[in-house]
């Protein structure tokens, strides 16, 4: 063999020990990685709480609700116990779908957006109202939701949250 072909055999046999180590870093790295990723994503007590309000709106009152849905989403936006807030329509019904950390946030909500909601009312009614959460959340909110008279909804044992 000559000099030429012994480098160029070198020369593999240091990539392929490089490479070796390298995907080894790299494997190491990334189950570090995904052991933070799946810790992070590891399932925890889940305690939110969603709300589920329905609204029909007076005849010719429509745009003026429509119109409230920024002041909402305005005031709601600044809430850190929020996860979703969007409104929804069909006709002259409209949906809040809601979803909050847990109860106090609900409650938190429920006083951030007090003046707006009253305005709303003025204009239509809550046709049904659903509260969906664990039953230790919703314990938390039976009392002062009571006045809404709203359907209850426990949370079953098994699910999951991210």
């Amino acid at each position: 063999m000559d000099k030429k072909q012994l480098a160029a055999e070198n020369f593999v046999d240091g990539r392929r020990g490089f490479m070796k180590t390298a995907s080894i870093g790299a494997c190491l790295a990334l189950a570090g990685g995904a052991s933070e990723a799946f810790a992070a994503n590891a399932p925890q007590k889940d305690s939110c709480c969603s709300l589920v309000p329905y609204f029909e709106v007076a005849e010719g009152k429509l745009d003026a609700f429509k119109a409230l849905g920024p002041k909402f989403v305005k005031l709601t936006r600044r809430e850190p116990g929020c996860l979703y807030y969007a409104f929804s329509f069909s006709g002259q019904i409209a949906h809040c779908r809601e979803g909050y950390k847990n109860a106090a946030a609900v409650l938190a909500h429920l006083g951030n957006v007090d003046a707006v909601l009253k305005e709303a009312l003025s204009i239509a009614k809550i046709t049904r109202l659903e509260v969906h959460g664990p039953a230790a959340q919703l314990d938390k909110l039976r009392e002062p939701l009571a006045g809404l008279n709203p359907q209850w909804f426990v949370l079953a044992e098994g699910g999951f949250r991210r």
